[in-house]
């Protein structure tokens, strides 16, 4: 052989094994994410995640739902991660967190069409085909979706402060509460109540949708039909806006559910505890505040797609963060009828992750003030994620949910999810003071703009005389 075609040779073996290694590169370095858990995320777990740019999917003050890739397998080597799927996002499957409801056991229900990946106690990490989501949110599982979009880690620490000198509510929140009225506020429950059915899968629920965006017309606020899809559905979230005049980029929301379930959805599911008394509390509220004016703005927020998995609030909010909205406050309300037999009072259950104490808080001194002797506080230090607000704490933002026992407890309503939740089985007392404690937090939280804040035109001609009766005594001083 010459020795040009030796060389030849040998620079075609080159050729081919430079171009093998670069397609193994590609093909095995291009590994996809693993999905992870990781329980309990202390402060340096936390600072990982950050530093490396982890894709972080879920996360409360407990866990976190990550995916990692080859470069972050080392953190596999920590205690806390659990592997919950080799290859997550490849196929029709969707991922939820859920707890199951009512039976009230340990024990996991027949289902064969999900697969469990990860289960504490109650909580569930769970696989569904998403042809099959309806169907496993109908055998008594309450879902929250983990979508595959990434999440913000860190959260939007904001300092609420009160800019008016007031303790601990300004006066004309009082006139507000004041307006809050049974009749209107029963009348809107029972409205809700008398669609038959707010069943996201349902005709229905644009009815309702219809009447809450009218509604909300009536009270001169501006109304957007939020939509979404669900499986092969869209949905509406109807949203309502108060704008701030002094701070409008400065958002509080407060937000219920408006869609039901029952064991029989398509025909009856009245919901008027779950969330009748929710979505009517953001009704009535809107009902007063509309008519006054506020630094931050208001957000009137009825969500559907609650009961399937948050998809509405999910959506809502991915759009608010993605806006670069900065939300200060959610406050949501889901069951506030059901007062229950434990002695009086009746408790109001705020839950709240770390970052939302202030929030809390806020709620928790509303109660104590407008409504005591009436209403129990009681703020609960838990990642609770079957509700709306937890929708807010996936996007960073601060938020608490306000609900009538700690969910699934021995004073959980029995009407639950049942065509007997009816508004004859609701307390509406309990509920309202529930909404006028809930309307003083949201009206706080925002400011009120009030007749002090702008000076009258007697404020100056009583500063313009002193100013002039300053100038004659400088100038003609009197005699010592």
């Amino acid at each position: 052989m010459h020795k040009a075609s030796t060389y030849t040779v040998f620079f075609v073996f080159m050729l081919d094994l430079f171009i093998l290694l670069s397609f193994q590169t590609l093909v095995f370095g291009t590994e996809p994410e693993i999905l992870v858990l990781i329980a309990p995320v202390d402060p340096a777990m936390a600072d990982t995640i950050q530093a490396r740019n982890i894709s972080v999917y879920y996360w409360t003050d407990d866990f976190v739902v990550a995916g990692i890739v080859p470069k972050d397998h080392d953190l596999l080597d920590l205690r806390p991660v659990t592997i919950l799927d080799r290859n997550p996002w490849s196929d029709n499957g969707a991922y939820f967190f859920a707890t199951y409801w009512p039976e009230k056991t340990d024990k996991q229900p027949a289902a064969p069409e999900l697969t469990v990946l990860y289960r504490h106690d109650r909580l569930f990490f769970i696989k569904i085909p998403t042809d099959l989501i309806e169907a496993v949110s109908l055998q008594g599982w309450k879902l929250v979706n983990i979508n595959h979009s990434r999440k913000n880690f860190s959260p939007r620490i904001m300092t609420v402060e009160r800019s008016v000198d007031h303790f601990p509510f300004p006066p004309i929140i009082d006139t507000m509460v004041e307006l809050l009225k049974m009749i209107p506020f029963y009348t809107t429950l029972q409205t809700l109540e008398d669609f038959d059915t707010r069943y996201t899968y349902s005709t229905n629920i644009n009815l309702a949708a219809d009447w809450l965006y009218n509604t909300f017309q009536s009270f001169d606020l501006d109304v957007q039909r939020h939509d979404f899809q669900i499986s092969s559905l869209t949905r509406q979230n109807i949203i309502a806006t108060k704008i701030g005049s002094v701070f409008p980029d400065e958002i509080v929301v407060i937000s219920g559910h408006y869609d039901s379930i029952s064991e029989n959805p398509y025909v009856f599911a009245p919901g008027a505890d779950d969330n009748g008394t929710g979505a009517t509390a953001v009704v009535e509220v809107a009902r007063v505040l509309s008519q006054y004016d506020f630094e931050r703005t208001i957000i009137f927020a009825c969500f559907a797609g609650e009961e399937q998995g948050l998809y509405g609030s999910l959506a809502y909010v991915e759009d608010l963060y993605e806006a670069g909205a900065n939300v200060i406050a959610d406050v949501n309300l889901d069951m506030i009828g059901y007062s229950g037999i434990d002695p009086a009072p009746p408790d109001l259950v705020i839950y709240t992750d770390y970052y939302s104490i202030n929030i809390a808080e806020k709620l928790e001194e509303a109660v104590e003030y407008y409504v005591p002797f009436e209403v129990e506080p009681i703020i609960v230090h838990q990642a609770l994620s079957a509700s709306d607000h937890a929708a807010f704490w996936q996007y960073g933002y601060q938020a608490i949910l306000g609900i009538e026992d700690e969910a699934w407890g021995d004073d959980f309503s029995p009407y639950y999810h049942t065509t007997s939740d009816l508004v004859q089985n609701c307390d509406l007392n309990y509920a309202l003071n529930c909404t006028r404690a809930s309307l003083a937090a949201v009206a706080d939280l925002a400011v009120p703009v009030t007749q002090h804040d702008v000076p009258s035109l007697g404020f100056w001609a009583i500063g313009l005389l002193l100013l002039l009766l300053s100038g004659t005594l400088i100038v003609h001083p009197r005699p010592l």
